[in-house]
């Protein structure tokens, strides 16, 4: 079990896409890890991710005036890991899909029902016997999946953190 706080922005210039938006988005995540499949050096988990974000975000790139918004929703995925033989220290890639509720953004995206994509990658470093220091960073992409238009999509660069407690 973790938990996680981060940030993501919408300024992607270093993967060079045409971004003509503002979104800002603040995270507070909760995560239920399950291992599926158990190695030596080598697991593949089962993540299930409910979380509670708080967006900022210019209807228009040309606005002043920012608006604020909330996102509900859990993504569930799974993260390979490799990790050394005695579990200190392990690195892993991790995708979620799952559905989200946003309450404002972008005139590109509309309000409503929508699905956030993850795909994350990071470490884990154990700090105490059963205590672990999580740090992750990634792509997020928001879209509805044409259900309504507009469906431009919100894309942002995560980055998170926490602790996570195994039992």
């Amino acid at each position: 079990i973790a938990f996680l706080l981060g940030y993501g922005g919408s300024d992607l210039n270093i993967l060079q896409l045409d971004i003509q938006y503002e979104y800002q988005v603040r995270i507070i995540q909760f995560q239920y890890s399950y291992v599926l499949l158990p190695n030596r050096r080598f697991d593949v988990n089962i993540h299930l991710m409910p979380q509670l974000n708080f967006s900022r975000f210019k209807h228009h790139d040309s606005d002043l005036m920012e608006s604020h918004g909330v996102e509900i929703g859990a993504t569930a995925g799974f993260a390979p890991e490799f990790h050394t033989l005695d579990r200190k220290f392990g690195v892993f890639l991790l995708i979620s899909l799952g559905p989200v509720y946003i309450s404002g953004g972008p005139d590109r995206q509309t309000s409503g029902f929508n699905f956030a994509t993850n795909l994350m990658t990071g470490f884990k470093l154990r700090i105490r016997k059963k205590t672990y220091l999580k740090l992750q960073s990634g792509f997020r992409h928001i879209s509805n999946a044409s259900i309504k238009e507009p469906n431009g999509g919100l894309n942002n660069l995560i980055v998170n953190g926490g602790l996570a407690f195994t039992y």
